[in-house]
């Protein structure tokens, strides 16, 4: 029998994957004059920004100590630029699913913050744990987000739909 949910939140709960790429490309092109493509940046959805950031970094074989102004500026822009818009349906889902006694949550590679700022303390609220960027030490590819939420919420990984 399930007992919990794990959403992702970038692309999945939130449409946000366009405009997420349109600050990485920003950051890349102003920082380093290198303009990144939207299939490589797809192909990382999920990366925390820092893993996004070290990975093209190497690609393109940018000194490692340019990640955190690059992920400075890409928040920056895609706070100023960004136009935020749920999926459709989702308010309802996350209603039904707590109905039925499940336990909700997100697992993201974003920053608790950002996404508390984007969908508000009201819906935020609503999730029975939030895991995000920094509350693990290795971030998604990796499964340890997850793994924290199972561990958290007591439960094994058949118990849980991601």
């Amino acid at each position: 029998m399930k007992k919990a949910i794990l959403f992702d939140y970038d692309g999945v709960f939130a449409d946000t994957m366009r405009e997420m790429y349109q600050a990485w490309k920003h950051s890349f092109l102003l920082h380093e004059g290198i303009e990144i493509s939207e299939n490589e940046f797809f192909l990382m959805e999920g990366y925390t920004a820092r893993k996004i950031a070290e990975t093209l970094c190497e690609k393109y074989k940018v000194d490692e100590s340019h990640v955190d102004i690059i992920i400075k500026d890409k928040e920056d822009y895609y706070s100023k630029n960004n136009k935020f818009k749920l999926f459709s349906g989702i308010k309802e889902v996350i209603t039904y699913v707590k109905k039925r006694g499940l336990k909700v949550a997100i697992v993201s590679g974003a920053p608790k913050i950002r996404i508390k700022k984007m969908i508000g303390a009201k819906l935020f609220n609503k999730f029975d744990l939030v895991i995000g960027a920094g509350d693990v030490e290795r971030g998604k590819p990796y499964p340890d987000p997850y793994e924290k939420a199972l561990e958290i919420f007591k439960i094994s990984p058949s118990e849980a739909i991601v």
